[in-house]
């Protein structure tokens, strides 16, 4: 007996993806970071997160679902990261720009540039398996800069004499107003003790 089968054979495709982590924005101690799909195939159920390590903290959750994300699509992520970092390197370099504050010039503050916060993404990958990949990104948190203007320096010069300037234009115009209302004070007198004197 003699049976015939028509069917169609598939070759499937897929697997591992990569992707591009960076920093997008810092404001009021949210941290923004754009995560990108840089590899060949889809990434499903994506899942940001700011592990464990020293120098940094991270305030609320530590890790975000940001969904699918398609060969060359991007997204946001957003967490709430403060620097904790205090060794020997940053307070030697924290002294040094105290002691340029005191001429008035700006002090930045950027450790942060050799301890780059380490990024862990999660997904599944076509096969439905779950993959994770470590990545590693440096922060400019506004946090970590900060002006300072020293006092008696060549940056106050201008600053100082304008506030003196205005306190001298306050205390003229308040002297000025004294001296007016004096003055209109004296004329009412005046008038009257001259109503005064003719009905007397």
């Amino acid at each position: 007996m003699k049976k015939s089968i028509r069917t169609t054979a598939g070759l499937f495709v897929g697997g591992e993806t990569d992707f591009d982590v960076s920093f997008s924005e810092s404001d009021q101690g949210e941290t923004s970071l754009s995560v990108a799909n840089v590899g060949n195939n889809m990434a499903y159920s994506v899942k940001v997160s700011i592990p464990d390590q020293d120098g940094y903290k991270v305030s609320g959750s530590s890790s975000t679902i940001v969904g699918n994300l398609e060969k060359g699509d991007y997204t946001i992520a957003s967490f709430n990261i403060a620097s904790t970092q205090q060794d020997a390197k940053n307070a030697e370099s924290s002294s040094e720009n105290i002691k340029s504050s005191d001429k008035g010039e700006n002090v930045t503050f950027d450790s942060m540039d050799s301890n780059p916060l380490k990024v862990q993404i999660e997904y599944t990958d076509a096969k439905g398996e779950r993959i994770t990949v470590d990545k590693e990104v440096k922060l400019e948190m506004n946090s970590g800069n900060m002006t300072v203007q020293g006092s008696g320096g060549p940056g106050n010069k201008s600053s100082g004499f304008g506030s003196y300037l205005s306190y001298i234009v306050i205390i003229a115009l308040v002297g000025g107003a004294f001296v007016y209302r004096k003055k209109i004070q004296e004329k009412l007198m005046g008038r009257k003790k001259e109503v005064i004197r003719k009905k007397t």
